[in-house]
């Protein structure tokens, strides 16, 4: 079996149906694992079964199993045109490939997929080895099943094994083979480094999954006692601590129970291992999910992608720093301290280990940010913010005020109309007309009789009333602030290289590196108001690419210049400085173009986009139900055919795989 494609043009899904169906005319060389060829449209190629090294000038070569090749077309029929490349390394996996020949594969299929081949070992078998000026060659990276290079030595070894051994297999690099002239250039050996990812969510599970892909050894560490970051739901909550005021924060999770999604789930998942819904009494279908839906998503990837292996849980960082220069050391290491919660607490009991590099992936959702606001100090009465905010029966019959008119506040507001006596929403501005937007004018009438809209909170009075900016007061029981997160890394020591100010982490190179201490530290899920995880990936994947050398970066003073332009125009367009990170809803085409500028990651479809958008007008029009109402245009209703049945289907494919593994005698725990 051939699959090949040339030049600009993709496999495109119609083409790949009717390939495989046998009944329509494909346009680019496709032959079946039988070795039949369905169509070619060239006779040069298509009488030789392979294409001629005149006919192609610039390739690479993978070579596999026939059943990974009949999976490999599937995944390309599961593509849209910018995605023909093979996306599903753990299915690869499961098919029995080592895992570094699945890793080379892709990342050479990655970086030219426009000249891709994979061939089948029993078709293989059947072309004569001199069908190109290469043909032995090819023979002999399918003799070893493996990526191949042609000296003597790593060829003795294979030959003499049977097959080759993890050192062999990492000494037969890829090749570029230049067709015509018979001369071979070895591609530049890849990196390999030791990498400390710090947090366990969804950024640092995505840094994690890219970084082993590209052949490094990661260790990620996770306060919490599972993956998940946010997503994992803690009902407790800080007593002692309600306004979140300690840095840091003694418990993170910040979900508060009726959370549900605001981005639709078709256009959330991580590229090559899409969130369909899943059946299951407790799983949740909706388009829209609760949080635990989004929580056993990330751990259905953790399984799929053998990631738990890589994660500490309940393990505190509690420093990084720049190791101290050695003799011997010739590039920046990190010195990373850190204890185990689950054994001692204090500093007696931490671990100190050196890594070539560290992510940091904390997110930004643990640590509160609280207004400034009169009398604050002398309110006697309870006051919390939202991070300690969970299930509204502790407020039952109370009068609240809630602070801010954001997602989380207008859902907490909501939650509260169920039991408490009066729900006064306050916004930041000077009059509530401002703050009354379409979506505010439903909740007010949908819940007039316990729901109210204020302007911004002049003033806390000790006795217990609450005075807004317009003069008006009422007598409240309870404040909630809802007033967002701000960026927080307290383990981190860069002399002063890396700092938060006026909430801009800076200086960042496009969000992710330092310029005076990259690429060994980075940082994934900075920036606000994006896709996630699919723009995680992005960020992980240019991470792990630098880090390999696959990629290079700007010097220094290229990226400082960069980063003082980024500010400069943001400034000039008027956009406050707080919203530096800010990058889908300020720029929202520099999130779509981030991957591919950087790391030749494959664009968004442009239906996903569409379906995000109306996602967004919607939430602006009715912010209380639009999760539960579909408008979906006929180009989005298409999109989701075609993703709710192959998507679906690779996927199930891939957990039925992990479950079989883990029922085998002797199989992990899962």
């Amino acid at each position: 079996m051939v699959v090949a494609t040339k030049g600009p043009r993709y496999l495109r899904l119609e083409e790949a149906a009717d390939a495989v169906a046998g009944d329509g005319q494909a346009q680019i060389p496709i032959i079946d694992y039988r070795g039949l060829l369905l169509d070619h449209g060239e006779e040069s190629a298509g009488s030789k079964g392979l294409p001629g090294a005149q006919d192609w000038g610039f390739f690479q070569v993978r070579c596999l199993t026939s059943s990974v090749v009949r999976y490999i077309l599937f995944l390309l029929t599961t593509a849209s045109v910018a995605n023909a490349y093979v996306s599903s390394a753990y299915e690869l996996l499961n098919h029995g490939v080592p895992d570094d020949v699945v890793e080379e594969m892709k990342a050479n299929i990655l970086q030219d997929r426009t000249n891709m081949y994979v061939y089948n070992d029993e078709a293989i078998k059947r072309r004569p080895r001199t069908h190109t000026s290469q043909g032995a060659h090819y023979q002999a990276a399918h003799d070893n099943l493996s990526s191949f290079r042609p000296d003597s030595d790593c060829e003795t070894k294979a030959e003499s094994s049977g097959q080759p051994s993890l050192s062999t297999k990492l000494q037969c690099q890829s090749i570029d083979m230049v067709a015509g002239d018979g001369k071979l250039a070895l591609l530049q050996q890849r990196q390999s480094k030791n990498v400390c990812v710090v947090g366990g969510g969804m950024a640092g599970l995505a840094a994690a999954r890219e970084l082993r892909r590209e052949g490094h050894a990661v260790t990620v560490m996770e306060q919490s006692g599972d993956v998940g970051g946010q997503w994992l739901y803690d009902p407790r909550t800080d007593g002692d601590d309600p306004l979140g005021a300690a840095v840091p924060v003694r418990l993170p999770g910040s979900i508060y129970a009726c959370l549900r999604l605001i981005s639709p789930r078709e256009a959330m998942g991580f590229s090559d291992f899409q969130f369909v819904p899943r059946d299951g009494d407790d799983r949740d279908q909706r388009r829209f999910p609760g949080h635990r839906e989004v929580h056993c998503y990330l751990r259905d990837f953790c399984d799929a992608f053998g990631l738990m292996d890589a994660v500490r849980l309940n393990t505190r960082v509690l420093r990084v720093a720049a190791a101290a220069p050695t003799p011997t050391l010739t590039t920046r290491q990190w010195a990373v301290r850190s204890v185990s919660l689950g054994g001692g607490t204090g500093t007696d009991d931490a671990q100190d280990e050196v890594f070539d590099a560290v992510v940091v992936a904390t997110g930004h959702y643990s640590q509160p940010m609280l207004p400034r606001i009169q009398g604050v100090e002398d309110w006697r009465r309870r006051q919390l913010h939202s991070h300690s905010y969970r299930t509204p029966e502790p407020f039952q019959g109370e009068t609240v005020v809630v602070v801010g008119c954001g997602d989380s506040g207008k859902d907490i507001a909501l939650d509260l109309c169920q039991v408490a006596r009066e729900v006064h929403l306050t916004a930041n501005s000077s009059s509530a007309d401002e703050a009354t937007t379409p979506a505010m004018s439903r909740m007010l009438a949908n819940h007039g009789d316990t729901l109210r809209l204020h302007p911004r909170i002049r003033r806390l009075h000790a006795d217990g009333r609450v005075e807004f900016a317009d003069g008006s007061s009422i007598l409240a029981d309870t404040v909630i602030y809802c007033t967002g997160y701000g960026y927080s890394f307290p383990f981190l020591d860069t002399g002063g290289a890396v700092a938060v100010e006026d909430e801009v982490v800076g200086p960042l190179f496009e969000h992710v590196f330092p310029p005076s201490l990259a690429p060994s530290l980075s940082f994934v899920g900075v920036p606000r108001k994006i896709l996630v995880p699919w723009f995680f990936e992005t960020q992980a994947r240019w991470i792990a690419q630098v880090l390999s050398g696959r990629c290079a970066l700007p010097p220094e003073e290229e990226m400082l210049r960069s980063v003082e332009e980024h500010y400069r125009a943001r400034e000039a367009a008027g956009v406050p400085r707080k919203l530096t990170h800010n990058i889908g809803g300020v720029e929202p085409l520099k999130m779509y173009e981030f991957g591919e500028k950087y790391c030749d990651f494959a664009p968004l479809e442009e239906w996903k986009k569409e379906l995000v958008l109306s996602s967004i007008l919607s939430m602006k029009d009715d912010a209380e139900s639009f999760r539960d109402h579909a408008d979906d245009s006929e180009n989005v209703q298409k999109g989701l055919r075609a993703w709710r049945g192959l998507a679906a289907r690779a996927q199930d494919k891939t957990m039925a795989d992990v479950e079989v593994e883990a029922d085998a005698p002797g199989g992990p725990d899962v």
